[in-house]
């Protein structure tokens, strides 16, 4: 008899999206996946803002309570399953929808207990799960203080839709694609990024997300400016030259899972990275593929390295990158080692 999982999704969570949803949909017929999406307060913070954080963090957390009913049908009704696969908590405050949640597949890609947002029920959470998946090596060690049952399983890209376009581009640009709340990350870097533009100003730099990054005033005149949509990211990475993934060297990013990076290498760009974290972990196979991009602080000199590189070499790297991906991030691949660890949990 197939194992039936529940798995409530937040609409709109990428995490959810890249972690839970797309893989589920390549797991065989032995998993029976119930995908319960929340569509009550569809706005994960109260949708308007005052921008007086006291006064907003009031109004997030009464709009937080309403979403408490729902939350707890979910465990109501998770008790008829096999298990329940959550990849973030309920709410972001001690509540008794997350303390009495168990029978648990947990998948995380993040250092959520460094948050707000799941630091009241990370060990809860692990403790109680079947299984644990962790994007890397680090969640994994952070799960292991609470459970032995712990599962790396890195997040994985849908190679039928992140793929090599044909489109020519007609400047090298250096392309970034990401929420707003990562437009700090540039901004550490402005300066070097700034250097390179100012000798290369035929070079763009191209930033792919739900807003313009007003922050970044240095480098406003050499910004193009695209918004992020589900329908057209594959098509804004295939006019990057190179992608951008810069990071601070703290637990929290040590938490990602590179999945900026994994974009660009399925798309064939190649990658420029902080080494921090998982992003020293997926450029470890150079060894074996080939380089498909580097890892720097110095973004002005790398930057200038590549804009010098001819085309030719830039394809030969990102068809490297996308060999790494297709052996070992593909949706397929990390779908059947998801499959056999919950059969072996479920079992």
């Amino acid at each position: 008899m197939a194992a039936r999982i529940l798995a409530p999704i937040q609409k709109n969570d990428g995490c959810s999206l890249f972690r839970i949803v797309t893989p589920s949909r390549y797991l065989e017929s032995d998993f029976h996946i119930d995908l319960h999406q929340f569509h009550q307060n569809k706005y994960r913070r109260f949708p308007v803002r005052t921008q007086i954080p006291a006064i907003d963090g009031l109004l997030d957390k009464s709009w937080d309570r309403l979403k408490i009913p729902g939350r707890r049908r979910v465990v109501m009704n998770s008790r008829k399953y096999d298990a329940t696969w959550l990849s973030r908590s309920f709410l972001s405050f001690d509540n008794k929808a997350d303390r009495e949640i168990t029978n648990i597949v947990y998948d995380v890609d993040d250092a959520v207990w460094l948050s707000g947002e799941a630091d009241h029920c990370f060990g809860h959470h692990c403790r109680n799960a079947r299984v644990v998946f962790a994007g890397n090596s680090f969640i994994a060690q952070q799960a292991g203080k609470f459970t032995g049952r712990v599962a790396i399983v890195p997040t994985s890209v849908d190679t039928r839709r992140y793929m090599k376009l044909q489109s020519p581009k007609s400047h090298f640009n250096v392309g970034w694609i990401g929420s707003a709340q990562g437009f700090p990350y540039l901004a550490a870097i402005q300066a070097s990024l700034l250097n390179f533009f100012e000798k290369n100003r035929d070079a763009k730099l191209v930033i792919v997300a739900e807003r313009y990054p007003s922050e970044l005033k240095l480098l406003a005149p050499f910004i193009q400016y695209t918004p992020w949509t589900i329908e057209g990211d594959v098509e804004a990475i295939n006019s990057f030259s190179v992608g951008l993934m810069p990071l601070h060297d703290t637990d929290w990013d040590r938490g990602k899972c590179s999945f900026k990076m994994l974009q660009y290498m399925a798309c064939e760009v190649p990658c420029i990275v902080s080494p921090v974290g998982m992003n020293v972990e997926v450029m470890a196979h150079r060894e074996k593929y080939g380089s498909f991009g580097v890892m720097s602080a110095d973004w002005d000199e790398v930057l200038t390295h590549y804009y010098n590189m001819p085309d030719s070499d830039r394809a030969i790297q990102g068809r490297a990158g996308r060999h790494v991906i297709a052996d070992l991030f593909a949706t397929e691949v990390v779908a059947q080692s998801i499959a056999g660890h919950l059969k072996n949990c479920l079992a």
